[in-house]
């Protein structure tokens, strides 16, 4: 079969997106939808959030299997002790016995019974095999009665096989030295295959099913993947994140495809771009999106810049990050147009002229590429007029002051926002206050 091919997103992508980690290194998405019950399990799913599919077919058919468990929610029974136990024996570095050797059956008897902690650890591991093999077989028996199709089909039925291989290769045993050496044999010599099939078929299923359950009880919704055009259509976009996200709409299509997004700081613009970012990947994987409606075109890498770093030791300014990072951006666009970028405040570590200009030609640039979907957040609100000339659309955020204090409704509007409340901002949190404070004691 061949390997589905799988998005684009380097480490700083997800880091931005706050995937696995959020910006502080606590908790990130990640974090939210796992709900596997085995450590294993929660392996499987990290390596599903890092590597979604691309082709429509593929995403599809995920989203038929998820589709399944959701309607079917059945737990899985097996746990966490149960899978590291038959994980570990599986990889366990005692010698199984070649049993069509009597020399060599012989010898294991002896070793089992001499040396008790080799004959304990493989009676540990053949139970855990052994118990991991009777719930994941009930589970998948249960599953396969509901007669599920596609790749979740194939997964259980594989699963159920290996389980009862497993089981098969385990009857006779017992606490006896021989019965122990006797079904390490076939455990783990001749039945290696079934069991490491049985183990990771159980990490599949118990990650498919903590992903299948994600957003179901907030009203999370099916993603629409069409093909041709780029395409992204979404009502009701909000961050998994937060405790009280509030909504917002956005249409993008083949001629209305880069945005410029402005707005006071705290309005909202950083917390946008990544809930984008965010839904095209989750969609991607062929999960639950955070919106109430979404219609989208699946993309070939899905790239940010949101925070890019220095690196003095290697003699890299900022302003230099930030053009190498644009520069992997457009490398992106160039190879495969069908990319999502996002880009917040681009060029903060040169001149405000420089950083205008320099804004300037990448976001038109990036505007008369067909095929790419570009969401860039900026103060420079100045740009807007000539921006829109060349096709870009204009997106913001405001504030609202009362009694001199900022607050913010996080709502997308149309047009440019050049509302300045960084002044009422510094004000607010009484910096000038306490140098002010400060210069009169000295």
């Amino acid at each position: 079969m061949t390997e589905p091919r799988r998005l684009r997103l380097d480490d700083q992508t997800l880091r931005e997106l706050e995937i696995f980690t959020d910006a502080g290194g606590g908790f990130g998405l990640c974090f939210v939808l796992d709900r596997a019950q085995t450590r294993l399990g929660s392996r499987v799913l990290r390596e599903k959030l890092n590597q979604p599919f691309v082709e429509i077919r593929d995403i599809r058919a995920a989203q038929r299997d998820f589709a399944f468990l959701r309607a079917n929610p059945i737990p899985v029974p097996f746990t966490d002790a149960l899978m590291l136990g038959a994980e570990r024996y599986a990889r366990s570095r005692i010698e199984s016995v070649q049993w069509g050797q009597a020399g060599s059956r012989l010898a294991a008897v002896r070793r089992a019974l001499r040396y008790r902690d080799v004959r304990d650890e493989l009676a540990g591991g053949i139970a855990a095999a052994l118990g991991l093999a009777r719930d994941a077989g009930a589970y998948c028996q249960m599953l396969l009665r509901l007669n599920p199709n596609g790749q979740l089909g194939l997964t259980l039925r594989d699963t159920f096989a290996a389980a009862a291989a497993v089981e098969a290769a385990g009857r006779g045993f017992g606490g006896s030295a021989w019965s122990v050496v006797r079904c390490d044999a076939r455990l783990r010599g001749a039945g290696r295959g079934p069991l490491e099939r049985l183990v990771a078929g159980a990490a599949e299923l118990d990650a498919l099913t903590s992903l299948a359950a994600f957003g179901v009880d907030r009203g999370y919704c099916v993603p629409e993947v069409v093909e041709g055009e780029p395409c992204f259509a979404v009502l009701g976009l909000r961050h998994p994140l937060l405790a009280e996200p509030v909504g917002n709409d956005l249409e993008l299509d083949r001629d209305d495809h880069v945005v410029f997004l402005t707005g006071p700081n705290m309005a909202g613009k950083t917390t946008f771009l990544k809930s984008v970012g965010v839904a095209q990947l989750l969609a991607q994987v062929g999960l639950l999106a955070p919106a109430q409606v979404l219609r989208l075109s699946p993309v070939d890498a899905v790239f940010t810049a949101l925070n890019t770093a220095d690196d003095l030791t290697s003699g890299v300014s900022y302003y230099l990050a930030e053009v190498r990072r644009m520069k992997e951006a457009a490398e992106l666009v160039a190879g495969s147009r069908r990319t999502l970028v996002l880009v917040d405040e681009a060029f903060r570590g040169t001149n405000v002229l420089d950083a205008t200009e320099a804004t300037r030609l990448v976001v038109a640039g990036f505007g008369a590429v067909a095929g790419c979907t570009c969401l860039f957040a900026s103060h420079l609100a100045s740009l807007g007029p000539d921006l829109a000339a060349h096709g870009v659309v204009l997106k913001s955020f405001a504030g609202e002051v009362r009694d001199g204090l900022a607050s913010f409704d996080h709502r997308l509007r149309n047009g440019i926002s050049d509302q300045r409340l960084g002044l009422l901002l510094l004000e607010q949190e009484g910096v000038l206050r306490l140098l002010a404070s400060a210069a009169r004691a000295t």
